[in-house]
């Protein structure tokens, strides 16, 4: 079975940010890019961008683009993490 376009892309993009031709923390060329240099449809690039997030390659900050992921911190993307500890109610201790 032939591998996916998308997987393909997916792929030659993974080998160049093994390859040191991506570094971290370099944006990736925009989706109109994407789509124009590998000469396929948004969706392909949408799944692209799936595969390379789950690898923990790259992360996106939206509106701003998708960078290139430094493997020094692991799975943490650089935003700040907020608690999701539950809130103690204020009625419990009386």
């Amino acid at each position: 079975m032939a591998t996916p376009l998308y997987q393909q892309i997916a792929d030659d993009i993974a080998e160049q940010i093994r390859a040191g031709v991506l570094k971290p923390g370099d944006r990736l060329p925009s989706t109109r890019q994407l789509m124009a240099n590998y000469d396929v449809s948004e969706t392909v690039i949408r799944f692209v961008m799936i595969q390379l997030k789950a690898q923990s390659l790259v992360y996106g900050q939206p509106g701003r683009g998708v960078y290139v992921r430094d493997p020094a911190d692991g799975d943490e993307s650089p935003r700040k993490h907020v608690s999701l500890r539950p809130v103690e109610d204020p009625e419990s201790e009386q």
